[in-house]
């Protein structure tokens, strides 16, 4: 059924929500099928509901179109263009696009980020569903996260395109929460956040973990981590692979980011070329090609009264992640840091070729560890940003190596080649930095210091517990 059929004028000024909704009722009822926005047309429209055993297909040219008038979002659940709950075998399907209409929500340019109006919509938005797919399907300048998925099982979604503006912040393309069971796969996203980022978010805990869940082949750009585990992690994240994808000018590559009480375990980051580089400290990472690291999202001597899904502030463990034949690009190096040793165990990098080379204006020679709670949020909504000049726990000052590694258990380090091109600044210090790692095994690892007159190539505190070193220079 064809969405004309219903009444829909594709004309991009009249309303078409009621018709819309209608082919969609009707395929419904009808035990199923396809809801058609047939092409050359812009279909206007504020939240639709689908439902089970529908698919939404969109012919060429079609365009779907977010009315920006909080009345026509009304009846939503999630502020939303596209929602779905409790459904099974729903879909977004062909070659048309859906527009979010972001430049539409925005409040002030303040150079290199926007801010965003107090109210904006996000652009689909599934909870508890199953067999869910997007194929092909153009997703276009969301207003905020894009395509959040929550609690949903056995989702495929391949070859979709997902272009928002590298400026809108918040605009994150894929965020698999409190899923199971998915493949992302042949996409291209450019989204000013996380390109896929899956989690655990606390609005849903008793939705349980996210598992078994694969990205591969994608092409990623983004000002934010191309591909993150967390930060949101009150449940388990386990059994996820990452291959074969390209990243572009990231400020992180690829990422896990443990805050909250949940588990991470059992993660492949594999065959993936990665460039990063620095940006305004709006944007979270510091051009790091891989980041792991955990940390209390609260103090562990807060002051703040602790939340309900975390009342005794409890942190996970980070263990079993395998990060190889990896080549990166970029302004920094891998950076791994526990709060204490034993919130990360058992890591392996292996066939990792660094090329590190400072290229743009912002400055380095910091870390970035947000989101945690040590610094108040700024009125923008970012929670502990940097303020302009001034060093915070969550944004401090730190010599950069080749690799960076503080306070974790079993690490393991074969076959990388670190490499430095053109003139560095003096934040730049060592191959390999350690501190504070209980069996640190390395095996063929190369590198020398950028300002060799100053710095050794490999430099481990008296807390690190070597276990072997072979081919070292």
């Amino acid at each position: 059924m064809d969405v004309i059929s219903t009444g829909a004028i594709g004309d991009g000024d009249i309303l078409d929500t009621v018709a819309i909704q209608d082919a969609i009722n009707s395929v419904h009822a009808k035990g199923g099928g396809h809801v058609v926005f047939p092409s050359g047309k812009n279909y206007l429209s504020g939240t639709i509901n689908l439902l089970s055993n529908v698919h939404l297909t969109f012919e060429p040219g079609a365009r779907l179109i977010a009315s920006t008038n909080p009345l026509d979002f009304a009846n939503s659940h999630s502020n939303c263009l596209i929602e779905a709950s409790g459904a099974e075998n729903i879909g977004l399907h062909g070659f048309g696009t859906v527009d979010g209409r972001g430049r539409d929500f925005i409040e002030e340019d303040l150079g290199t980020i926007f801010l965003p109006k107090k109210w904006r919509i996000g652009m689909i938005n599934f909870i508890k569903c199953q067999k869910v797919t997007f194929r092909d399907i153009s997703l276009y300048d969301s207003p905020w996260w894009t395509v959040h998925l929550i609690g949903c099982e056995d989702v495929l979604i391949h070859g979709i395109h997902i272009i928002n503006d590298l400026k809108m912040p918040n605009c994150d393309g894929i965020d698999p929460d409190h899923c199971r069971n998915v493949r992302i796969s042949d996409c291209n996203i450019r989204c000013a956040d996380d390109c896929v980022v899956i989690k655990n978010t606390a609005a849903h805990i008793e939705l349980g973990p996210s598992e078994n869940i694969t990205v591969a082949n994608c092409t990623l750009m983004c000002t934010a981590t191309a591909v993150k585990i967390g930060t949101e992690s009150v449940c388990d994240i386990r059994n996820i692979t990452v291959t074969g994808c390209t990243i572009e000018n990231a400020s992180r590559g690829l990422g896990i980011q443990l805050r909250d009480q949940g588990n991470v375990e059992n993660i492949i980051f594999t065959a993936c070329t990665v460039e990063t580089r620095l940006f305004d400290d709006w944007y979270w990472g510091k051009s790091e090609p891989v980041h792991i690291s955990a940390r209390h999202r609260y103090p562990i001597e807060s002051n703040e009264t602790l939340p309900d899904w975390n009342p005794e502030n409890k942190l996970g463990i980070i263990e079993n992640v395998i990060v190889s034949d990896i080549i990166c690009k970029g302004e920094n190096g891998i950076f791994i840091f526990g709060e204490k040793p034993e919130y990360i165990k058992n890591i392996s990098l292996r066939g990792i070729d660094l090329h590190i080379r400072k290229w743009t204006k912002w400055p380095g020679g910091a870390y970035d560890l947000r989101p945690c709670r040590s610094v108040p949020d700024d009125p923008s909504g970012r929670h502990g940003t940097i303020i302009k000049g001034k060093e915070t726990p969550d944004v401090f000052e730190h010599p950069w190596s080749g690799v960076s590694l503080q306070n974790a258990t079993e690490i393991n380090l074969q076959n990388i080649t670190v490499k430095w091109y053109g003139e560095l600044p003096d934040y730049y210090h060592h191959a390999l930095q350690g501190k504070n790692i209980k069996g640190l095994r390395l095996r063929d690892f190369y590198g020398q210091s950028p300002c060799a007159d100053k710095y050794g190539a490999i430099d481990l505190d008296d807390d690190c517990t070597p276990e072997r070193k072979i081919n070292n220079e």
